[in-house]
């Protein structure tokens, strides 16, 4: 590796030995190395109990931290998922309060933006978990349940069937059948054409063992951020679900940090989120066209579409050039940089951008001793990211073609509310960000203006919605051992 190279997430940091084997490979590695890819959501016959895992554990068997392989399968389930499976009330209530109420449910769709018909799909969400609100509040209910998920990864589209026609058969014979699928490739880029997957954070702790380019001060977290057991941002060890010892009935899993009588069932898991977002390319694009157009000055849809991102569409940052290296292809790398120094007023990168908003890394501070502390605060709600890509790309970005694409947004965290909720309410859609007048997210939120610095007087296009959400759930991806004790239930 040249020394003007940058390495790839996985190369960063891996899974320490000692915890490898139980922890799931995806929240080691995004399989990036695995082009191909389906995400089979499942629905779960009445009183499913663990058999089926027996069943499928038959074919094929999820993949562990220990390095790549060829094929690699995740597993996780939602929260009424592991009730039909039998788990009792009294474990599903040592969830979390977002896991066990669903993304659907009101109040968390009302902080998702969901509850705005403006930014679902025509006739609303197709999928979720459809959890019983142990609140009694109300939930909106989706055509398909889906009680878990199943992500198969393979290097070539032939293997990967062959996978995916062994795990059906599995299922099919145990009474479980495939109520959604998504086909997913890997998102070098995703549909309107941004270089995707340039700022992740970087894992450390007494689970993680460092690579090279570890030290940044911008991207670095505890490892308790995405696993569960270890030390957060906090730190905390991270919480998870237990479950009770039953004498008679032996159990792989350890006590770990679970009280006495108790046994650690979420150590070395985490929550998985998932949502299926569509993205109408061609209306982006011409959008971003007629509006740019609209500023005059010789602005084009590029132009535009980059201050919407955050981002020029290569990936490099939108920065003062005196920061960026001279070097284009290192510039497309540079992401070791804070706002308060290099761009507080939003004059390269607008403050309410997409890229800006959802990592908003100094750039809310007011003074230099706040722009310090500042950079530990909004690393306490940094998420993984592990999302992938659906449908073809478009052979013309700016021609309506009929056909459905978009991105499988999948992120990984132990604390939702802290971590995803947060980075979408407070940050994406608060119409008050960094001192912003009603305006919230120009790429994932409703139709708005957006405020970008101009001299002598601002832009202020009117942004249409052309990302819509289709589809999601909060999931627990539990370690190979808590496998093994659902498999018993």
């Amino acid at each position: 590796m040249s020394e003007t190279e940058v390495p790839r997430v996985s190369d960063r940091w891996k899974v320490a030995k000692e915890y490898a084997a139980d922890v799931q490979g995806l929240i080691a590695s995004p399989f990036a190395d695995l082009p191909e890819a389906a995400s089979l959501f499942l629905s779960l016959p009445e009183n499913a109990g663990g058999s089926w895992l027996h069943a499928l554990r038959q074919v094929i068997a999820v993949t562990p931290a220990l390095g790549l392989t060829d094929p690699s399968i995740a597993l996780a389930f939602t929260c009424s998922g592991l009730r039909q499976m039998g788990m009792d009330e009294a474990a599903l209530g040592s969830f979390s309060r977002e896991f066990r109420e669903g993304m659907h449910q009101i109040d968390r769709s009302r902080r998702l933006g969901d509850d705005d018909k403006t930014t679902s799909i025509p006739g609303g969400p197709v999928w979720g978990g459809n959890t019983f609100d142990p609140y009694g509040k109300q939930a909106t209910k989706t055509p398909v349940t889906v009680h878990a998920v199943l992500l198969l990864y393979a290097k070539d589209i032939s293997s990967l069937n062959g996978l995916i026609a062994k795990a059906e058969h599995a299922l099919s014979e145990a009474g479980v059948i495939v109520s959604h699928r998504v086909d997913i490739q890997v998102t070098e880029r995703e549909h309107f054409g941004f270089a995707d997957g340039v700022s992740q954070p970087i894992l450390y702790g007494p689970a993680i063992v460092s690579g090279p380019g570890t030290e940044s001060k911008w991207h670095r977290i505890p490892a308790g951020e995405v696993i569960i057991g270890q030390t957060n941002a906090h730190g905390d060890l991270a919480a998870g679900p237990i479950v009770a010892e039953v004498p008679e009935k032996p159990t792989m899993l350890g006590v770990g940090n679970a009280p006495p009588g108790y046994r650690d069932l979420g150590r070395n898991g985490s929550y998985l989120v998932i949502r299926e977002l569509q993205q109408d390319v061609a209306g982006f694009w011409n959008h971003m066209d007629t509006e740019a157009a609209a500023l005059g000055g010789g602005l084009t849809g590029e132009w535009l579409a980059e201050r919407v991102v955050g981002r020029k569409i290569d990936g490099t940052g939108l920065l003062p050039e005196t920061v960026l290296h001279p070097d284009s292809s290192v510039a497309r790398t540079v992401n070791e940089f804070g706002y308060f120094n290099e761009d507080k007023d939003g004059l390269s990168c607008p403050l309410g951008s997409h890229v800006r908003r959802s990592n908003p890394r100094d750039g809310l501070a007011r003074t230099q001793d706040e722009a310090h502390a500042l950079v530990h605060s909004v690393n306490s709600h940094r998420i993984l990211r592990c999302g992938r890509k659906f449908g073809p790309p478009p052979a013309d970005p700016r021609q309506q073609d009929g056909v459905a694409r978009g991105l499988l947004f999948m992120c990984l965290n132990t604390d939702i509310a802290r971590q995803f909720e947060f980075v979408q309410e407070t940050w994406l859609l608060n119409p008050g960000f960094a001192t912003q007048a009603d305006e919230v997210d120009p790429l994932m939120g409703p139709k708005g203006r957006m405020s970008i610095p101009a001299c002598p007087f601002r832009h202020r296009p009117k942004i249409e919605t052309f990302v819509k959400f289709a589809g999601g759930e909060y999931f627990f991806l539990p370690s190979l051992s808590a496998i093994d004790y659902l498999a018993t239930l």
